[in-house]
């Protein structure tokens, strides 16, 4: 009876070893991989840019998401000098993807001679050296104070054109 049962229970596991032996494999592609999983992330990233005699550049991000196409970034505060003057930057959000820096929801970029810019979406084309919005923007100054919608600077060629621009000027400061 012992016998009858071990040759049943080993008839049993050599049809099984059979027909698992017969089928395909899974296999994991490693080499594709698929751009909506964040290959890395980082929590509370800094990076600082240096040369030998100053940090001429500071950049922050409370998240930093790494796509396989782009990078991703909640809450950007960026800070550097250029030409003698300060530039602070911050952003609720940012993506940068090829030549292409977005800077979204509530963009504040401050000088430190006093000039502050406001708006709800900023793009930067790394490669042109262009900025652009076609959002609603505010910029402010000592004396100035001018907003429109829609706003491209080359900073090559040092030109700025806006639409629909308003602006007051005060000769005097109460």
């Amino acid at each position: 009876m012992v016998v009858k049962v071990l040759y049943y229970v080993f008839s049993l596991f050599a049809v099984v070893v059979l027909f698992l032996l017969m089928q395909e494999p899974y296999f994991l592609d490693l080499e594709k991989s698929d751009s909506k999983l964040a290959k890395i992330e980082i929590a509370n990233m800094r990076d600082y840019e240096m040369n030998e005699d100053m940090i001429f550049r500071v950049f922050h991000a409370k998240k930093a998401t790494r796509f396989e196409d782009k990078d991703v970034l909640e809450d950007v505060f960026m800070s550097f000098l250029r030409e003698d003057l300060i530039y602070d930057i911050k952003s609720h959000y940012a993506t940068y993807e090829g030549d292409l820096v977005i800077l979204d929801k509530n963009v504040e970029a401050k000088r430190s001679d006093g000039i502050s810019f406001y708006t709800k979406s900023l793009s930067y084309n790394i490669k042109e050296k262009t900025f652009s919005s076609s959002e609603d923007f505010v910029l402010d100054g000592k004396f100035l104070h001018v907003s429109g919608i829609g706003l491209s600077y080359d900073m090559s060629k040092k030109k700025m054109t806006a639409n629909g621009v308003r602006a007051t000027y005060e000769l005097e400061k109460e």
